[in-house]
């Protein structure tokens, strides 16, 4: 004990000396990052607490800890730089996937976002996050809708709790024209209508639970169950309870499920909740989607009025070129054609189907079967059909449900 103290008490002094003659004397420094080029931090003195798969935890001053994700780290120093090397590679190949979907090169973007799924599975936080948000791009633009629904759900289940996220980095996902990520946790492009499809039939199949709690959950029985019901899968009854933790997400697209889905009474029901939402929007993808619900619960009642009301709406988006979604267009389009040819309107029909095929030369919608019934005359080109104009949204119905007219 006494040699140690005086070992203790020599090393002090020739420190003590060191110091005094102008020489370093190698310290320990607290974790430190170094963060990729173009990312700047916000914050000052920070400070990294530990590292793990799903992220950097790092403190800012008095600041409570919260996760960086790895795409924002070129290195960390001082004490947990050992442990970080072991997921050094992962954050290079995220920061290069960052790179690759922020200048829209999906092609080679997806085979990485598809890795790096599998490598985080689980591991809740910014970059899964990220890997998550680039997949659902991906998958959107090659046209995989359905499994597009699986990233976005992941995302949203992924994203949950960001108020243990580093905020001072700069935006999780990436930024990209082609995609938006609402603030709500929608994402415009990956709307909530489909028509009987082969890839729609199969998404129908999942297994989901109507008890389920979260958005990500809510949000899956919802999408699966209105794929269900236009796959002929969907059994009578069958509805999401509204719960009061619900978001505003989850309520709005159980409005538009409902309004579509649902018996005479909660259609009408759902229906006058999406047109008093209508009434107040001003987004133009959310007005979109709410002219979409009304009218593709309109051609769902027995009275010709009303269904004349729900191609009006149908038109509206169908016609328009701001709906943040052909796909949504198209599907629209569609349905109209469909209704207008058993309504007795074939001319207006037909017109409308060689609008379609014009106008979404590409879209999967075109395969859809009800479509073959509608017979397109070789000389007929794209114009103002009898009973509807889509670029106007006008037709001979009685009233306009966008302005209030009786649904």
């Amino acid at each position: 004990m006494r040699f140690a103290r005086m070992h203790c008490a020599m090393a002090l002094r020739v420190s003590v000396l060191l110091c005094a003659a102008g020489v370093l004397v190698p310290r320990v420094n607290a974790g430190e990052v170094e963060p990729r080029p173009n990312v700047v931090f916000t914050s000052s003195a920070i400070t990294v607490k530990n590292v793990s798969k799903a992220g950097v935890l790092v403190q800012s001053g008095s600041s409570r800890p919260a996760l960086l994700g790895w795409d924002r780290v070129k290195s960390i120093t001082g004490t947990n730089s050992t442990e970080s090397k072991a997921f050094a590679d992962m954050a290079e190949r995220l920061w290069r996937l960052r790179l690759r979907i922020e200048r829209e090169d999906f092609v080679l973007a997806e085979p990485m976002a598809d890795e790096l799924a599998i490598e985080l599975k689980d591991a809740h936080g910014p970059s899964l996050t990220l890997t998550l948000a680039a997949q659902t791009a991906c998958r959107l633009k090659r046209g995989a809708r359905t499994a597009a629904v699986d990233s976005w759900l992941g995302w949203l289940d992924a994203s949950s709790d960001r108020t243990n996220f580093f905020a001072d980095a700069g935006p999780i996902e990436p930024r990209m024209n082609s995609l938006r990520f609402d603030d709500s946790g929608l994402i415009p492009e990956l709307h909530p209508f489909w028509l009987d499809t082969p890839a729609v039939r199969a998404f129908a199949q999942r297994a989901t639970a109507a008890e389920a709690r979260g958005d990500s959950a809510r949000l899956a029985w919802l999408y699966v169950h209105a794929a269900a019901f236009e796959a002929g899968q969907h059994a009578d009854g069958q509805l999401l309870a509204p719960a009061s933790a619900d978001s505003a997400a989850v309520m709005l697209v159980n409005d538009i499920v409902t309004a579509r889905i649902a018996d005479g009474a909660g259609r009408a029901k759902a229906r006058m909740a999406l047109i008093a939402r209508l009434s107040a929007e001003t987004v133009s993808w959310r007005r979109s989607w709410l002219l979409a619900g009304i009218g593709r619960s309109l051609v769902r009642e027995s009275e010709r009025d009303q269904k004349l009301l729900g191609i009006d709406a149908l038109l509206q988006v169908g016609g328009s070129s701001d709906t943040g979604s052909g796909g949504l267009a198209a599907v629209c389009l569609a349905e109209a054609i469909i209704v207008l040819h058993d309504l007795g309107e074939v001319a207006g029909a037909a017109s409308l189907k060689a609008t379609l095929f014009q106008r979404f030369s590409s879209s999967p919608v075109l395969t859809w079967p009800p479509l073959r019934k509608v017979s397109v005359p070789m000389a007929t080109q794209p114009g103002t059909p009898s009973a509807a104009n889509p670029a106007s949204g006008a037709t001979n119905s009685p009233a306009n449900p966008a302005t209030g007219g009786a649904p």
